[in-house]
Parts: C-alpha cells; structure tokens; sequence
C-alpha cells in the first residue's frame, strides 16, 4: 500500500510539472470558448464588422431578446451544428423577422426544428480539398479553397423553390448550395442559411483564406443597427435553467490549467486515500473473545461414571466424605482429623440438632472411612443417607 501511495503522488506530481499543453478539439460552437471549435474570435469580430451596431450577447432567455428588438432593424445570429430552440421559439424567430428584422442561421442537422420549419435537409461529402464559391458580392463572385482542414463538409440537399442560392460547394465534380436565404412576405428581411458552422469557428477564423470567406458572407445582412448574438452557453441556456456557473464549465477550466489540474488530483487521491484508511480503521475485525469454560462439573461427571463404570464404589464413597468433611469444615469450623464424640457434640452444637440424630451419620462415615470394600446396594443406601443428611446440615 506504501508503495501505491508513493507511486500515485508521483504522478500527480509529474502531470503537475508537465508543461505541454493539449489542444481542446471538442465542438463547443460557444463564444466563451477559445479552443479551436469555441467561437469567441466570431463574437469579437462582430463589433468589428459593425462598429455601428449594437452588439446584445444573449445570455438568458431568447425570447425576451426577441421580444425587446422586435422592429429594431435587427439579425439574430445563431451558429451551431445543433440547433437547440424548439417548434415554439421558431414561432417567435418567425414572428420576429416579420416586424423588418432578419435571421443568419449556421447549423446542419437535420432533425432540428429549424430546417424542418423551413423545408430544407442537409447531406455531407467526405474529401480533403472543397472549392467554396460566394455570389452576388460587390465585387462580384469570389471562390475560396478550403484544403486539409476539414474532411467533411456539408451542404443542401434540398431547398425550397424559393430561395436564392448565395454560396455553393464543390465536390469533385459537382457543385451544391450551401449558404441560401429565404426572403420573408415583408420583402425586407430574410433568413439566412448557412450549411457549414465549422467555418465560423475560431479554427477557421484564425487561418486568413477561411475568415475571408466567412467574414463576407456577413456582408449580405441589411438589418444591422441591432444584432443579437445567440451563441453564449447556448446548450446550457436552451437545456437547462439558466445559471452563471455551473461544475462542468468550473471542471473543464480546472482541466485546461496544469496546475489547478495537478492540484485537484492531488486533492482528490488524498480525499481518496482518506476515505480507504478511515474506512479500514473503522470497519477493521473485532476479535470475539469466548469466555473460558468451567470444566469443573464435566470433570466431575467423568470422574464418577468412570467410578461407576468400574463398580469402584467404596473409593467413589471415600470421595464423598472426604468432601462432605472439607464442607462442614469451611462452614461450622469443626476439627474433623477425629470422628467421635467430641466431633458429634460439637456437631450437634452448630446445628442445632440433637446428637442422637447425628448417631446414624457418625456411624455411616467411619464405617466408609474404615472399610475397603462397598456393593452396589451398600452404595446406593450410603449416597440415600449422605443425601438426607445434607439438608439437615444445610450443606
């Protein structure tokens, strides 16, 4: 167990001293975040791209963002591959861009209630180099490579009739749509689609090609006096009540500082070690200890059926009185070296009793004393006699 000890503390002290930091690749698509897949770099580059505009982060409730921009000339901007509000706030993102305010939606799974609403599925293709086209800018269309960064992209594999198709792909051969807007009955806003949210990641947005491209396909918005970032504990948020600190952010800050990770493993395995000494000690064997047990009666009860056994019934009688001696000894102080009549009246004295009740006693005791032979008979009658004897004498 020592050598366990020392071992585990070992490590702990080794990842502690260990300098080399790992990338955190896990798809956040949260502006909290600046891993490679977080989306902090976007978020910043918002004021930038808009420095007219007000920039509102969305941190509780979306709908009363919604409710507080509602003809404000706005765009709310939600990137993720997983698109987390449900049939009811599509409602209100509806009702929304009806009062002349827009919507730039980066997300490919099919099975959210936005592409659903809106009649759209995705599919993906798998490759190392995607040729990225961009339409009706300014300065006409623009292409852009995308090479060995990413292996699956995805685009539209369906589209309403009505939209207009701003941004294709090319795979191989073919070409697909992958960034659409959808013009809404006012005629001023829109909602814009985008298939590839990996794009707006801090990954791509840090590599100078990839923020060109994703940076202008900003440049279509309108509604920009007011823009509504949605991508702020968005899981979070959306699944569970909102909260400023919860144990897995804390955890997985923890897990990004070497040093706070070497501290709370070091913490750990001592609450560890703890919880297994304490419990030991706790739990460890009582040893039952048997009292001894008093053979004296079994001896006894050995001694006399091997007595009887052996029809030895005159030793098993001297036995007898011998003890009965030793008891009237101990109890009424008598010399017993003699049996005769000085014993008899001193006898008769302690007791109360009259000596000629103790005549046939006195007798029945020299005579086992002074004989070497006994019968069967003889010994019962000689046991029937001590015994009447006995409660005379309270012995």
């Amino acid at each position: 167990m020592r050598k366990f000890i020392i071992i585990s503390l070992s490590l702990v002290i080794l990842m502690g001293c260990n300098d080399v930091k790992v990338s955190d690749w896990t798809p956040y698509y949260e502006s909290q975040y600046k891993t490679p897949y977080g989306t902090k770099v976007l978020e910043e580059e918002l004021q930038n791209l808009y420095p007219d505009a007000y920039i509102d982060v969305v941190k509780n409730r979306t709908q009363e963002h919604l409710e507080e921009f509602y003809g404000e000339n706005s765009t709310w901007i939600y990137i993720n591959p997983h698109f987390y509000p449900d049939d009811d706030l599509m409602d209100d993102l509806m009702a929304y861009t009806e009062s002349n305010n827009s919507l730039f939606i980066a997300t490919n799974d099919n099975y959210n209630s936005c592409l659903s609403y809106l009649d759209v599925q995705t599919t993906y293709a798998i490759g190392k180099k995607y040729e990225l086209t961009l339409d009706y800018l300014y300065g006409g269309s623009q292409s852009y490579t995308i090479t060995d960064r990413e292996n699956r992209f995805n685009y539209f594999s369906s589209i309403p009739p009505y939209a207009q198709v701003l941004g294709t792909i090319e795979v191989g051969d073919s070409t697909h749509p992958n960034f659409i807007a959808l013009s809404r009955p006012n005629g001023q806003s829109q909602i814009f689609l985008h298939a590839n949210p990996e794009l707006f990641s801090n990954y791509h947005l840090l590599n100078k090609e990839d923020a060109l491209y994703s940076l202008n396909t900003f440049s279509y918005l309108n509604q920009t006096s007011q823009i509504i970032w949605d991508g702020y504990g968005t899981e979070r948020r959306y699944r569970s009540e909102p909260s400023e600190g919860d144990i897995s952010g804390l955890l997985r800050y923890i897990r990004k500082n070497k040093s706070l990770l070497a501290a709370f493993l070091l913490l750990t395995s001592c609450m560890v070690f703890f919880v297994l000494f304490n419990y030991k000690r706790v739990t460890r064997r009582i040893p039952v200890h048997i009292p001894l047990e008093n053979n004296t009666i079994a001896f006894m009860q050995m001694v006399a059926n091997l007595f009887v056994s052996e029809e030895n019934h005159i030793h098993l009688a001297k036995y007898r009185v011998n003890y009965l001696l030793d008891k009237l000894k101990e109890k009424y102080y008598l010399d017993i070296s003699e049996i005769d009549d000085s014993f008899k009246k001193n006898l008769a004295i302690k007791t109360s009793l009259d000596p000629s009740e103790l005549d046939r006693f006195i007798l029945t005791i020299n005579k086992i004393k002074n004989t070497n032979y006994l019968n069967k008979q003889n010994f019962i009658k000689f046991n029937k006699t001590v015994e009447s004897y006995r409660s005379k004498l309270a012995l």
